[in-house]
């Protein structure tokens, strides 16, 4: 399993591209708490599961090419 995973210098601008922006955490660090959370959450339950780098502008890209919104369904898809 991938789970989605950022760079601080481009968390502002996934908020901006998103439909969902309002749904995520405000910041990359309370990102990071959450997803933290989760990811240990996975991994304690036996599950195999890596970080995946995620480009903001690769990604934006991707769901251009698709024709898909910019949401939490396509960044899973993405990854």
């Amino acid at each position: 399993m991938g789970f989605a995973w950022y760079k601080a210098d481009q968390w502002e601008r996934l908020l901006e591209i998103s439909e969902d922006g309002d749904a995520l955490e405000a910041t990359l660090m309370d990102w990071l708490m959450t997803a933290s959370k989760c990811f240990s959450e996975i991994e304690r339950f036996g599950a195999p599961v890596r970080k995946v780098m995620v480009g903001v502008g690769e990604f934006l890209s991707w769901c251009c090419e698709r024709v898909q919104p910019v949401n939490n369904s396509s960044r899973a898809e993405f990854v």
